[in-house]
């Protein structure tokens, strides 16, 4: 219900992981599927869009990708929003700052 309410001011990208939702499971072979792949994999599809800046909200297990990215690339990172992350918000807070 979010993205409708966003998508009228902003530019919402909402993609699905690897192996979740709507894409191709790789085999465990060709993808590791752990956060941090699970991030640069979000990472490269930004940098193919040519989105260099952009808010994060994290919801449940968004919230360790969405973390990642934030780390790697603070830079980047305008603002974020995080739901039911409750365990990684106190630690990446204190690593990169209040967005």
């Amino acid at each position: 219900m979010l993205i409708p309410l966003l998508a009228d001011t902003y530019h919402v990208i909402a993609p699905d992981y690897p192996g979740f939702g709507h894409i191709e499971a790789p085999s465990r072979d060709r993808y590791s599927y752990t956060f941090d792949a699970l991030a640069a994999s979000i990472s490269a599809l930004l940098a193919y869009l040519k989105i260099d800046s952009y808010a994060l909200f994290m919801q449940d297990y968004g919230g360790p990708v969405g973390f990642r990215m934030a780390l790697s690339r603070p830079d980047q990172v305008k603002a974020r929003s995080s739901s039911k992350t409750p365990t990684l918000i106190a630690r990446a807070s204190a690593l990169i700052g209040s967005a």
